[in-house]
């Protein structure tokens, strides 16, 4: 996505700079060649949080995954965790992190009884509080940096806002604190900004394990019938097998929960599309360096780009073929070289990108289908896609009425993960489709003639893509291990392999080249067995 050569506001480093686009706002675009495994950002965290149901797991300072029979425990709210000394004496001696008004909230928050994404909202509020009011060059900053992301708050927001004022009274009342002094308005921008720029921190394959065993265990116990009891032993066989499990065809995906999230202001300001050109990694778990026992003593840095053709090394530690990283998933890969600490998020080219291009990464999983992508991007983000895979996508149910061309629609749309589930040649499909995802994005009613109306580029923008590059840029760069569906880019310039984001797992060219052959077949040998369907069915109406 080539953008005007209109110059803008460089970024540490010269390979980036912020440009204002009269539609997007702040954008975010390269000032020279970058090769494909470049690392294009890295940025330390302006703020990090931690899931209340996984605060037994994840260390409150770093967010590392860990075991909670060898962590050290909150003494004073029982509601927080650490993976060492170090990273428990930094969060006590930090206002913002884990001090003691924060500790003593945190108790007192857990004894509302409030639902998970309440709970959650309300912690955010309590450490942004905590930022407002430290006197500090550090804390002004971060702050200052919360309130630079986008986003402004509406009457919903406002309403929530007032309605949480009471309870972080409340939460702060034994906290030795004065009550928050944060105005209603300020505190429902806050809201809204964390919402649209947090990034979600995805729980380690050992934490997503150990909660599914602790739901099947809570079923088991409780009352339910045997048929319930039944369907938790059958989910508990499945939680204790792991990845085993993910091997069979019969097993359903399951939703990953998320350890935590994260705030990075300036990698915040790239855009969505729905087919990105960067990836971001975190490495939340990578092994610590021998001469470091914590990270914790590892001081946050400013936001910083490549400053040459450099990038990080290959990471290594994945199998080939799509498999794990040491300890489960991405997060736990080595530190790439030149990344201060496992804290920092790192986004990294997906291919080759000209000067001027415009980074962009995608807000939702690749293999999600145009419906659902474009629900959560107007239910959650506020805008309406208009990208060029989702131009391409909205006019495939559009297709001449010709039962070759019908035949090809159906099976790009298989093959480029775009949810054939969900498009279906019959428009009553379509609207049933569609009509359980605007039930499950809160109720809010969306108008169908709106959802499935083919979308065109804004004046000035891309234009749709060839259906065959979508195809082959999904089967590139979606990672093809069963239920990971993350995006994979080149771990270093010139590397002949390709990268999970998400699970760690890596591809050879020569990998990805043999199953673009044996896609190619597949679909020439359905293609020939539909023709002579056809071919049998006219024969038959003669």
């Amino acid at each position: 996505m080539l953008a005007a050569s209109t110059s803008g506001k460089p970024l540490p480093g010269g390979t980036l700079e912020v440009r204002v686009h009269a539609r997007k706002g702040r954008t975010v675009h390269t000032t020279r060649l970058v090769k494909a495994g470049e690392i294009v950002l890295v940025e330390a965290p302006t703020l990090l949080l931690v899931s209340p149901d996984l605060s037994h797991t994840t260390c409150a300072t770093c967010l590392r995954a860990v075991d909670p029979t060898a962590s050290l425990a909150c003494a004073g709210c029982q509601r927080a965790c650490f993976c060492s000394a170090a990273c428990q004496q930094a969060a006590h001696a930090t206002p913002w992190l884990h001090s003691p008004p924060i500790c003593s909230a945190y108790a007192r928050l857990a004894a509302l009884g409030l639902p998970a994404d309440e709970h959650a909202q309300l912690r955010f509020l309590l450490h942004a509080l905590a930022l407002r009011h430290t006197q500090s060059p550090e804390a002004a900053a971060r702050y200052a940096a919360l309130m630079d992301l986008v986003g402004q708050p509406g009457e919903a927001d406002r309403a929530l806002a007032a309605r949480f004022a009471p309870l972080l009274a409340e939460a702060l009342s034994g906290a030795g604190v004065p009550p928050p002094a944060l105005e209603v308005e300020e505190m429902a921008t806050l809201l809204v900004k964390e919402q649209l720029n947090s990034y979600g921190v995805l729980a380690s394959p050992q934490q997503q394990q150990r909660q599914q065993q602790q739901a099947v265990a809570a079923a088991v116990a409780g009352p339910a019938s045997a048929a319930q009891k039944a369907e938790a032993g059958t989910s508990g066989k499945a939680a204790a097998d792991g990845d085993e499990q993910d091997e069979e065809d019969e097993e359903e995906e399951e939703e990953r929960m998320l350890r935590g999230s994260a705030i990075y202001s300036q990698a915040a300001l790239i855009n969505h599309e729905c087919l990105p050109n960067v990836a971001r990694y975190d490495y939340f778990d990578c092994p610590p360096p021998h001469d470091a026992p914590s990270w914790a003593g590892l001081a946050p840095t400013s936001a910083s780009t490549c400053t040459s053709g450099a990038a990080s090394a290959p990471t290594g530690g994945a199998s080939a073929g799509g498999g794990g990283a040491p300890g489960g998933g991405a997060s736990a890969l080595p530190l790439p070289a030149g990344v201060p600490g496992p804290t920092h998020v790192v986004f990294r080219a997906v291919h080759d990108l000209p000067p001027g291009t415009e980074l962009a990464q995608s807000y939702v999983p690749l293999h999600w289908g145009l419906l659902e992508r474009q629900l959560q991007c107007r239910e959650v983000y506020g805008f309406a896609c208009t990208c060029p895979r989702c131009q391409t996508e909205s006019q495939w149910s559009d297709e001449d009425e010709d039962s070759d061309d019908e035949d090809d629609v159906e099976e790009q749309e298989e093959a480029a993960g775009a949810g054939a589930e969900d498009m279906e040649e019959d428009g009553d499909g379509v609207a049933a489709a569609a009509a359980a995802g605007a039930s499950a994005a809160d109720g809010d009613e969306l108008e169908m003639e709106e959802l499935l109306r083919p979308i065109t580029a804004p004046p000035g923008e891309e234009g749709p893509l060839e259906s065959n590059y979508l195809h082959l840029f999904l089967l590139k760069y979606m990672c093809p291990r069963r239920g990971c569906h993350g995006t994979a880019a080149p771990p270093a310039p010139g590397s002949g392999l390709l990268e999970c984001n998400v699970c760690g797992g890596s591809r050879s060219e020569q990998e990805f080249l043999r199953e673009l052959e044996r896609t190619r077949r597949e679909e020439q040998r359905a293609a020939a067995a539909a023709a002579a369907a056809r071919a049998g069915g006219r024969a038959g109406r003669r």
